[in-house]
C-alpha cells in the first residue's frame, strides 16, 4: 500500500478516537442507578407486637446496586399481555400505591436510595387490584424486625421465628423465604 504517512496517522487518531467513545459510553451507562428489585407475594410481618403484626402482603425488596443514589417516589403495579403478546407494550392496568409502609413505621417514600442500600415497600392484599398469577398460595415470605434479634446471629434470629411459629413449617407452611433483623434507632 502506498499510503502517506499523514493517512496512517488519520486512522489511528480515528480508531483512538473511536475506543475513546466507546469508554465514555461505558461509564455513561454503569454509572448511573441499577436496581435489583425481588417481589415476595403472601408476605407476612411477624414483630412489634399484635397490633403491627400483618399477613397476606406483598413485600417489594429494592436494592441499588450501582454507584448513583435514585430517588423513589411511588410503588406502581402494572399488569400486562404474557410476554409473547409483544406488539402490546402497553400495560392493562396500572395501580400505584402512594404509601408503601408498615404500620407503625414512619412513611418511606419519597426515599433516597443510596448506592448498596435496601428500601422495603408493603402492597396490602386488594383482590381488584393483584394479579392472581402473583400468587401461588404454597409459598410464603416473612420480614421479621424486632429488638430481641439486637447482638444475635442471623442464623439465631432465624431460629427464633421458626420457634414461634410452633411446628408450622412442613404443615400449613410449605416453604418460608425468611429475613429478620433488628430495627434501627
Amino acid at each position: 500500500m502506498g499510503w502517506k504517512p499523514e493517512v496512517w496517522v488519520a486512522i489511528y487518531a480515528a480508531c483512538v478516537a473511536t475506543g475513546a467513545l466507546l469508554l465514555q459510553l461505558r461509564s455513561w451507562v454503569v454509572s448511573g442507578p441499577r436496581l435489583r428489585v425481588a417481589v415476595i407475594s403472601d408476605g407476612l410481618i411477624i414483630g412489634g407486637g399484635p397490633e403491627f403484626d400483618e399477613d397476606d402482603l406483598v413485600i417489594v425488596n429494592v436494592t441499588n446496586v450501582r454507584t448513583a443514589a435514585t430517588m423513589i417516589t411511588n410503588l406502581m403495579i402494572e399488569e400486562r399481555f404474557p410476554f409473547y403478546y409483544f406488539w402490546r407494550r402497553l400495560p392493562i392496568n396500572i395501580h400505584v400505591v402512594l404509601n408503601p409502609h408498615m404500620k407503625g413505621y414512619p412513611r418511606n417514600v419519597p426515599h433516597l436510595l443510596e448506592p448498596a442500600h435496601q428500601w422495603t415497600g408493603i402492597i396490602r392484599n386488594r383482590p381488584d387490584i393483584l394479579l392472581k398469577n402473583l400468587r401461588d398460595g404454597d409459598h410464603y415470605a416473612a420480614h421479621v424486625v424486632s429488638g430481641a434479634f439486637r447482638g444475635k446471629t442471623r442464623v439465631q434470629q432465624h431460629q427464633m421465628v421458626y420457634q414461634a411459629l410452633r411446628g408450622r413449617m412442613g404443615n400449613e407452611l410449605h416453604a418460608l423465604a425468611l429475613q429478620t433483623g433488628a430495627p434501627e434507632d
